[in-house]
């Protein structure tokens, strides 16, 4: 049998898996690479960073300029220090906070999934991602906004692009850089059309609220499809403001 390109793919769909060529509109992180550098951004703000792997992904990608990365939950943060280790000056991890639109102690959910952890209460949430955003544990950590982070003040002037992933507290991280919005060319939020937290804004009053204030839709990446109807209901929206 002579093995072709399309024999390849079938035997790896045979297999669960997939086969595709990798260019620019089958990697979303090369297109954001490609993205960055076209609107100069200077500075990524990782908000709710997790253990790292945006960051990581980021800078051994190419991105040149300098990663500033926010995470709230203990169990995670650690593993986040350590990985930023290894680049120096070139990705800052902020002290522990939750990012929101106040200074304040709010209440975190840890959840079984600990990506899923927020400072918003999940709920509704059926089949397999009820056991994923099951409560394990509730914790009270501080927050605070992003424009009143000392931290942020060397950066003021330079072009920044906020990663917000911060499982239903988009909205309250948005407001809470009002103050330093001017410096901000492009963000990349991840949006619900369905609420898996009580309180979370959906997909269609962020992107209300984005383009009102000068943002353009520039790239969507899947994240969480319903698994008996094939509906998005999740995804990653990058927006950038004109180059000025």
């Amino acid at each position: 049998m002579r093995w072709t390109i399309e024999n390849l793919r079938a035997a790896a769909r045979g297999l669960g898996y997939e086969i595709r060529r990798t260019n620019f509109y089958t990697r979303p992180d090369q297109r954001l690479q490609a993205q960055l550098a076209h609107h100069r951004v200077d500075v990524v703000l990782d908000v709710g960073a997790h253990d790292g792997t945006y960051g990581h992904s980021l800078l051994k990608g190419g991105f040149n300029g300098t990663v500033i990365s926010f995470e709230a939950q203990p169990s995670v943060y650690e593993k986040l220090v350590r990985k930023s280790a290894p680049y120096g000056d070139r990705w800052i991890v902020a002290p522990r906070s939750a990012i929101g639109d106040a200074a304040e102690t709010v209440r975190f959910y840890v959840t079984a999934a600990s990506a899923s952890s927020s400072t918003m209460l999940p709920q509704n949430a059926a089949g397999s991602l009820s056991d994923l955003l099951e409560v394990k544990e509730v914790i009270d950590v501080g927050s605070c906004r992003l424009d009143a982070i000392d931290l942020l003040l060397r950066f003021r002037g330079k072009r920044l692009f906020a990663k917000i992933d911060v499982q239903g507290a988009e909205d309250k991280v948005i407001r809470g850089a009002s103050g330093i919005m001017d410096d901000i060319c492009g963000m990349t939020v991840e949006m619900s059309q369905t609420s898996y937290y009580s309180g979370a804004v959906l997909a269609s009053e962020l992107d209300a609220g984005l383009t009102k204030i000068g943002f353009q839709l520039w790239d969507i990446e899947p994240v969480l499809r319903d698994s008996g109807t094939g509906r998005l209901e999740q995804y990653d929206a990058t927006y950038f403001r004109s180059i000025k």
